[in-house]
């Protein structure tokens, strides 16, 4: 259904007037955007506390700065930096900008939308019993169109959009807080790579020692041309371990830097000890999980997102209600455009229903239900991992400290075994292989411990990373 009033006269005036009407309805309706903050219900239902089994667990407040817990000024600054140069960062905060943007179209069809256009028209008619007749027109023209949304289809897709882009400030979020934790790791693989390099070092110039002993052993016939080649073998083995470990650290720098958003020269430096992990970390209680970990806001936000599509595809199959207008001066004569003396305007109301669309109003809205199921299944199984992952680090917390504390003394009993097999060796007790054998436990020892105090220290950023507190 149409309707079309027109007039010639007092047309800036009426068109202002339905403009203005038109514009303080579109505010009164689209600018006022919000969305509720209501509890998703899924099946999920947290425990009243966390359940490691080995440990009891603190449910005070979640610990926030937690990288300055580690006690390293330099992760400190390391973290900051890359915070302010990764390049992914860099990435995901053009995402969310692009969300907004988004969110600024798509509350623009709320409003109504006004243009200007200036026309000119030269036309000449020939006839054959008359002379040639030439007309000029020009014509200044305002106009406006506005979507009526009575029924709210206009505001739930724009919702839906401001709910997707708060998600994508939660992924940033929880973007920044993977990076501040890979950081972390990369710095305590950097740490850990250079001790492995320097025990390997050491082992160098330890198994170099034995296999000089030996070979002057063996040139004074005490020990057999065996004996002579195993050390020989182990010493080999020794400096191929050197090169492994140089490139593990190169490696390692490097990754760090391409995190800082640096060229990867591989000029990092570690410190020479890890830092030291502290007491246990408070965990809080499971329910606050879900409204502090921000992948699952991004989950929940986009749920909500979901809903509100299918109240939008539902109301596509309602009436539409479209106003235009326009108003301006139509003249011959150029001087005239501003002249009110030739002004006109109109007024257009369109009500328009869907009859027929081959099914595809009713595919859209079974599609925005289908896309809520996913988007349900989702935010729960984000739920489940991010409970899972706490679990997880907790109990890990527990078992790797005693798995350092037992690996640093099986080291320390590994060295003094070596220490006695050499005295026993000396003596003409026990043979070479024996002290080949006490070497290698010994090397394989401190190998294991340092790479635990890496494994404690990175399951320990975990924890907080899993927690969701802020670094």
């Amino acid at each position: 259904m149409n309707l079309s009033i027109s007039k010639s006269k007092s047309g800036l005036k009426k068109i202002a007037l339905v403009s203005l009407l038109a514009a303080s309805t579109g505010l009164l309706t689209g600018c006022q955007t919000t969305l509720d903050e209501k509890p998703v219900t899924t099946k999920i239902v947290p425990p009243v506390r966390w359940t490691p089994s080995e440990t009891p667990v603190s449910t005070q407040g979640v610990q926030m700065n937690w990288v300055s817990s580690f006690g390293d000024p330099q992760l400190r600054r390391l973290v900051d930096e890359a915070i302010e140069n990764n390049l992914d960062l860099k990435i995901a905060d053009a995402r969310l900008e692009s969300a907004r943007q988004l969110t600024r179209i798509v509350r623009s069809e709320q409003l109504p939308g006004f243009s200007l256009g200036v026309n000119s028209t030269y036309s000449e008619t020939n006839g054959a019993f008359f002379d040639a007749f030439r007309e000029d027109r020009y014509s200044l023209t305002l106009g406006t169109s506005w979507e009526a949304d009575l029924w709210g289809k206009i505001r739930n897709s724009s919702a839906s959009q401001l709910a997707e882009e708060q998600a994508t400030a939660y992924d940033l979020e929880q973007a920044r807080q993977s990076i501040a934790a890979n950081a972390c790791f990369l710095w305590f693989e950097l740490i850990g790579a250079k001790q492995q390099l320097e025990l390997a070092e050491e082992t160098l110039v330890s198994y170099q020692s034995t296999a000089d002993l030996i070979q002057n052993r063996y040139e004074s016939g005490i020990d057999s041309a065996l004996e002579y080649r195993l050390a020989l073998a182990n010493l080999e083995a020794a400096r191929s371990s050197v090169f492994q470990r140089k490139e593990a650290l190169k490696q390692a720098q490097r990754n760090l830097q391409i995190l800082l958003g640096r060229y990867p020269d591989a000029s990092l430096v570690a410190l020479t000890d890890f830092p030291i992990v502290h007491s246990s970390v408070p965990a809080g209680i499971p329910s606050d999980l879900l409204n502090r970990r921000p992948d699952i806001r991004a989950a929940e936000r986009r749920l909500v997102s979901a809903e509100l599509s299918i109240k939008s595809a539902s109301k596509e199959r309602l009436p539409n209600i479209q106003l235009t207008g326009a108003t301006g001066t139509q003249t011959t004569e150029f001087k005239n455009l501003m002249d009110g003396n030739f002004d006109f305007w109109n007024l257009e109301a369109t009500l328009s229903q869907p009859l027929f669309t081959g099914g595809r109003l009713d595919a859209q809205h079974q599609n925005a239900i289908a896309l809520y199921k996913q988007s349900l299944a989702s935010y729960e199984l984000t739920a489940l991992r991010a409970f899972m992952e706490v679990e997880q680090a907790l109990d890990a917390d527990y078992y790797l400290e005693h798995l350092e504390e037992a690996l640093k003394n099986s080291a320390e009993q590994s060295s003094k075994a070596e220490d006695l097999a050499w005295d026993q060796y000396t003596s003409g007790i026990i043979d070479i292989v024996t002290v080949l054998e006490s070497q290698r436990r010994a090397l394989i020892a401190k190998q294991s411990y340092i790479d635990a105090k890496k494994l404690r220290l990175n399951n320990r950023v975990q924890l907080h990373l899993s927690l969701g507190g802020d670094f």
